[in-house]
C-alpha cells in the first residue's frame, strides 16, 4: 500500500501542475475581457496525504483485505515449500535404498516440483502487482473525482498534496482541509456501500 501513498502524491502533483496551467491560461484569456482589477476569491489548500490515508475508510478496508489475501497467499506458498522439504528429506533419508533409476525419477520429479513453486511464486508476485495497481488507480479516482467537486463547491484553485519530505516544505495550519476531505470522503464512502 506504500504504493498507493506514492501514486496519490504523483497524481496530486499532477493535479497541481494541471490547475497551475488552468490558473494562468483561462486567467489570460480571461484578462482580455474581463476588468484586471476584479478580485479572484479562489484558494489554495491542502491535504495531508498520510493523514487522508490513515482516516479514509475505504482506503482502510482495502488495506486490510490485502493484508488478508497476502497472509492466505504467503501460508498457501509456505505450505508448498514445507511439503516440498519434507519431500527432500524423506529422499534424502531413503535415497540409499532406492535403485539409480529410482533416484534419478525422483530428482527429476523434487526438481521439476521445486520449479512449480518458483513459478507459482511468481505469478502470484506479478498477480499480488497488478491487483495492487488496479486497487491504486479506484483509490485515485475516488479521490480525484470527490477533490474535484469538493474545490468547485469551495472555490479553491489548487488541492496540494502535503506529505512529510514532499514538495510543501510549509503551509499555514488553515489552509489545511484534511479533516473536512477525509469527513467528506467517508461520508461518499459509506453512501456508496450502503447502495
Amino acid at each position: 500500500m506504500k504504493n498507493a501513498l506514492i501514486t496519490i502524491n504523483i497524481i496530486l502533483v499532477a493535479a497541481v501542475a494541471y490547475l497551475f496551467y488552468l490558473q494562468f491560461s483561462t486567467k489570460n484569456a480571461a484578462s482580455t475581457d474581463q476588468n484586471p482589477s476584479s478580485n479572484d476569491s479562489s484558494s489554495i489548500v491542502f491535504v495531508n496525504s498520510d493523514s487522508l490515508l490513515n482516516q479514509y475508510d475505504y482506503y482502510l478496508e482495502l488495506k486490510k483485505e490485502a493484508e488478508a489475501k497476502n497472509k492466505k497467499l504467503e501460508a498457501d506458498v509456505v505450505g508448498r515449500e514445507k511439503a516440498f522439504q519434507n519431500e527432500v528429506l524423506t529422499y534424502q533419508k531413503n535415497g540409499q535404498a532406492m535403485s539409480p533409476e529410482q533416484r534419478q525419477a525422483t530428482e527429476q520429479r523434487l526438481g521439476k516440483k521445486q520449479q512449480d513453486i518458483e513459478e507459482y511464486k511468481q505469478t502470484l508476485a506479478g498477480q499480488l502487482s497488478k491487483e495492487d495497481g488496479e486497487v491504486s488507480e479506484k483509490l485515485y479516482n475516488t479521490i480525484s473525482t470527490y477533490l474535484k467537486e469538493y474545490s468547485k463547491k469551495n472555490n479553491h484553485s489548487y488541492v496540494l498534496g502535503f506529505s512529510k519530505g514532499g514538495g510543501i516544505l510549509y503551509a499555514k495550519d488553515k489552509m489545511d482541509v484534511t479533516a473536512e476531505v477525509v469527513k467528506g470522503l467517508n461520508e461518499e464512502y459509506k453512501k456508496g456501500k450502503n447502495k
